[in-house]
């Protein structure tokens, strides 16, 4: 268990929020970091997934070049 210190504003936001879903304040401030948390995992897990297909199948020259018509 922690204790964090929130500007009064931040604070009455958070109390405001946390009472429009029927939670407190603590219990929506967990929630909001888990979800933070997992997001950020997944995030990661996207990046990997998106450097390692990178890795398998590199960019080949003129893969994304530019077309230019002419009328």
């Amino acid at each position: 268990m922690f204790q964090v210190q929130l500007d009064e504003g931040t604070a009455a936001e958070l109390d405001a929020i946390a009472a429009k879903l029927n939670l407190t304040s603590d219990a929506f401030a967990a929630k909001a970091l888990h979800d933070l948390f997992q997001t950020r995992k997944r995030i990661r897990e996207l990046e990997t997934k998106h450097i390692e297909g990178y890795e398998r199948f590199p960019v080949q020259p003129g893969e994304f070049d530019l077309i230019t018509f002419r009328s």
